[in-house]
């Protein structure tokens, strides 16, 4: 009774009257979507045929619109579109409600052309058997005949209003970079929350290409603005003894990420160069390279020891209250040192913006928010939230990997709630808007 664009049930049957349904988003795809489930159904919702659900490929724009006929028959029927992504499945198999464009309209009694839209205001909206949301106003309104003819043609993948920034409107100050904003998925860390997202659209803006230094921070220091101090390096096997800086006027160790600093006192050294601490949300944007979503800020290879200063922790005889994650310490070659590394790994880079450093590993490191749950206050709203900062909530987030974690931390998606105190294996980075 079903048959898609490209696709046949009637083999050699003759041709019947039919409804030729076109199907037509303007979500950016495959980024919200890459499957559409579609059933053709009586107005009860029971299946009109064995044949009458199908699950198509959505994932290639210059595919749409995507038409499929439905041959005429005595019921009603009505035709059921859900545009979802293959990954977010229930445990039924059906599509995830929060994140799927859920349309469903009856066909008209007479066979012939009719379109169906799928637009990005009804993500997360389901339908009812007497309800659908309206396209025009994103809320449920009763189930409506489908329209007639074709569709708008301006109705095209990626034509919804809210899916672009506008870029960086000029070029990034020295040492920083340039990252164009856009719509990506803010996404849970699946040992720690399970596996929940939510389309997110960042504003560009530029970011510090690298972890902040300690020469920098004396730089800084300098000014006389800033009454708080990192904590000193010690001596012998304390903790301390990690921390890389050693005062206002030793210029050692100023090539090394500055650790072992509060919260706090980061969001002070941001402000007095002119910046400000990242959100979340941006970090989390550029570790994934963007709308790419990729594990790893340097891709999808595993290879996490070869990329990333991470999992390389004292042995109790090397330093007190020693941390025996170890198993990125050991190469062919030799064993490698505990604590952060001089410049950290340069293969630990970003591909998209390229030439980001570090933060797959060297130093976890602060955002500006809160520690806001997936699926909580901060982290809802349909169908994306804009520039999100979490205020909600008492500890503070670190994001990244670190010489002192373990080696899956290096997760594009891994950040953890913590204090606002400082450690060796935290450090900063700094961002300000592009304007």
């Amino acid at each position: 009774m079903l048959a898609a664009a490209g696709l046949s049930c009637a083999g050699d049957a003759p041709v019947r009257p039919q409804w030729l349904v076109t199907l037509r988003t303007d979500a950016p795809l495959p980024l919200v979507a890459d499957r559409v489930l579609v059933e053709v159904t009586r107005a009860d919702g029971a299946l009109a045929c064995a044949s009458c659900r199908r699950i198509l490929d959505a994932s290639r724009p210059d595919a749409w619109p995507i038409s499929f006929g439905v041959a005429a028959s005595a019921p009603p029927f009505h035709v059921r579109a859900r545009l979802h992504r293959a990954r977010k499945l229930g445990p039924e198999g059906t599509p995830d409600l929060a994140t799927t464009i859920d349309a469903r309209a009856a066909l008209p009694p007479e066979p012939g052309p009719v379109a169906i839209e799928l637009r990005m205001r009804c993500v997360g909206v389901p339908s009812t058997l007497d309800e659908s949301c309206a396209p025009a106003t994103g809320e449920l309104a009763p189930v409506a005949e489908a329209a007639a003819g074709a569709g708008d043609p301006a109705v095209v993948p990626g034509s919804w209003s809210e899916a672009s920034s506008p870029p960086c409107a000029s070029a990034a100050p020295p040492e920083m970079v340039c990252v164009d904003g856009g719509l990506f998925f803010f996404g849970a860390f699946e040992r720690e929350e399970g596996d929940e997202d939510q389309l997110v659209r960042l504003s560009s803006f530029f970011l510090d290409r690298d972890e902040m230094t300690v020469g920098r921070a004396r730089a800084l220091f300098a000014s006389g603005a800033i009454a708080g101090r990192p904590t000193l390096r010690g001596s012998g096997r304390s903790p301390e003894s990690v921390c890389a800086f050693l005062g206002d006027a030793d210029a050692r160790g100023d090539e090394l990420a500055l650790n072992c600093v509060d919260r706090e006192l980061a969001r002070e050294l941001c402000a007095a160069d002119g910046k400000r601490l990242p959100t979340d949300a941006e970090l989390a944007y550029v570790a994934g390279n963007g709308a790419r979503g990729t594990r790893y800020p340097w891709g999808d290879e595993e290879d996490i020891c070869a990329r990333a200063v991470v999992a390389r922790g004292a042995l109790p005889f090397e330093l007190d209250d020693g941390d025996v994650t170890i198993e990125c310490r050991s190469t062919d070659e030799r064993t490698l040192p505990f604590g952060p590394a001089r410049g950290g790994s340069p293969a630990d880079v970003t591909v998209s913006p390229a030439g980001i450093m570090n933060l797959g590993g060297n130093l976890a490191e602060w955002v500006d928010d809160a520690f806001g749950p997936l699926g909580g206050a901060c982290w809802s709203g349909r169908p994306l939230l804009v520039d999100p900062v979490c205020r909600v909530g008492g500890d503070a987030v670190l994001r990244g990997g670190a010489w002192a974690f373990e080696a899956w931390t290096a997760s594009a998606r891994f950040r953890v709630a913590t204090t606002v105190d400082g450690a060796s294996s935290v450090g900063f980075r700094c961002a300000r808007a592009a304007r």
